[in-house]
């Protein structure tokens, strides 16, 4: 939780200048790729913060997350889960 606690921080702090959903390209690994998908789904950047803390989101950031879906639970340590098969 603490590599998304650092990107909410940062892209609350940037959202003030430049907001990074309007970027051509996000990528990110590890909380980083959270962050970037979040963004590429109009996740407002002042949520997060929200959502690290676990205060109160606006309505377009409950919206977003609402349409993402339940978390996949996570695999026993040292065993790795098998991802659906992709269409087509």
């Amino acid at each position: 939780m603490s590599g998304m606690a650092f990107h909410a921080g940062v892209l609350t702090a940037l959202s003030e200048v430049w907001d990074a959903r309007k970027a051509e390209v996000i990528v990110g690994t590890s909380a980083g790729s959270t962050s970037a998908a979040l963004m590429r789904a109009g996740f407002p950047p002042a949520d997060y913060v929200a959502r690290v803390t676990g205060s109160s989101m606006s309505g377009e950031g409950r919206r977003v997350l609402s349409g993402l879906g339940p978390l996949r639970p996570a695999a026993p340590r040292g065993r790795v889960v098998p991802l659906p098969a992709s269409p087509g």
